[in-house]
């Protein structure tokens, strides 16, 4: 055996336990194993494993066939091996190879380069020649730069292990939205989670999260059961976020069938056949059912001023992000609170005017300017939240 390594570890595995030891004695290796229960003692093939095991699972997922993993296994080989690694800066084909640049074929290259004749003698031993060289030079680089992953690593597990480092615990607010973690994975090419993208609605105490899909059906479950979701996800018009129940029905008619007429309200995911609904044709983009329309017409009809020419983003309003709705749960707490304005009433100091009044709460929709104030003379003003901090009694 040629370039054999001085040690091996493995697990405990006990299968060919015998002939492999038998092997390892005939050409003079080390062999070790591995403590049970713990994989950092062979970290960097546990890596390996864990690498190819998520780029398996996105191929079953992607082929929707648990057993696709054997048709995509040489192309996610191929992948790996021509990839730069992190701990030794070159591919495993480079140093394998001799610095040849991984194409496919990768004799390509090197032809168009310059004409080259294996069948020469010469020619041939020159290119090994080339390849010794550049091998000779790159693989002190490449062993240096995995002893200092190693060291690196070691200082990483040191610190975790005595507990000078504490991973940063993953937080849940409201309006978060999260995978679900599957209880049993009969199969580890499955992913751990499910598909279904879910928003957090409230946290309780005993660690306890609501769940809210697009459908506006809740489900509780623990927060360690959750995995964040950092995906650019709509709130209005993500196809993940909900599914239609193949019975759904128009809300007209009351028929389930004829779904390629069926549309799909982005605000309620209620069903309504657009023929129905006397449209000429089916609308594209964004589309609101009547009583949704209604809504918004009604909130924008609240706020004063002209209605603005560009369309508002109706996802953005009926379904707020985290620190949105911190901040309406905050208006809706400052409902029918006291608020004093001091206002300049003319020309020098001592000419200024008092003024009280109480909030009146305007909803959600209303943002930014969440209150109508009715001052105690009777007359009214609108008001945002962060005036309204400034002027509470």
């Amino acid at each position: 055996m040629q370039l054999a390594p001085a040690e091996e570890v493995k697990e405990n595995g006990a299968e060919f336990a015998a002939e492999f030891a038998e092997l390892l004695e005939r050409c003079f290796i080390d062999h070790r194993t591995t403590s049970a229960g713990h994989p950092q003692a062979d970290g960097a093939a546990e890596r390996i494993v864990r690498v190819l095991k998520e780029a398996l699972r996105k191929a079953c997922y992607e082929a929707a066939d648990p057993a696709a993993w054997e048709k995509g296994l040489p192309e996610l080989l191929l992948g790996y091996r021509c990839s730069p690694q992190a701990s030794t800066r070159y591919s495993p084909y480079q140093l394998l190879y001799g610095g040849i640049v991984p194409v496919v074929p990768p004799a390509v290259r090197e032809r168009f380069e310059q004409p080259l004749d294996f069948e020469d003698p010469r020619a041939a031993a020159d290119s090994l020649l080339q390849r010794a060289e550049w091998v000779r030079q790159a693989y002190p680089a490449a062993a240096g730069n995995l002893l200092i992953a190693q060291h690196r690593d070691t200082l990483r597990y040191s610190a975790v292990r005595t507990g000078r480092y504490l991973a940063k615990p993953v937080v849940h607010a409201p309006g978060d939205y999260v995978y679900v973690r599957r209880g049993n994975v009969p199969n580890t090419l499955q992913f751990p989670q499910y598909d279904t993208i879910l928003r957090v609605e409230s946290v309780g105490p005993q660690g306890v999260a609501v769940l809210m899909g697009r459908d506006g059906a809740r489900t509780r479950r623990r927060v360690e059961q959750l995995l964040p979701c950092h995906l650019p996800v709509n709130p209005i018009v993500d196809p993940r976020l909900f599914r239609p129940a193949r019975d759904l029905q128009c809300e007209v008619c009351g028929s389930p069938h004829d779904a390629a007429r069926m549309l799909l309200c982005d605000g309620c995911n209620t069903g309504w056949h657009w023929p129905c609904l006397h449209l000429r044709a089916q609308p594209e983009g964004v589309w609101l059912c009547p009583g949704c329309q209604g809504l918004k017409r009604e909130a924008l009809a609240e706020q004063p001023g002209p209605e603005p020419a560009a369309r508002p983003d109706v996802g953005r309003e009926l379904f707020p992000r985290a620190g949105t709705r911190r901040l309406d749960e905050e208006a809706a707490g400052l409902h029918l609170r006291r608020v004093r304005l001091v206002e300049q009433a003319g020309k020098g100091r001592g000419a200024v005017r008092a003024r009280e009044g109480a909030l009146q709460f305007r909803g959600a929709l209303a943002r930014p300017e969440y209150f109508t104030v009715r001052w105690d003379d009777g007359s009214e003003s609108g008001l945002s939240l962060v005036r309204a901090r400034r002027l509470l009694v």
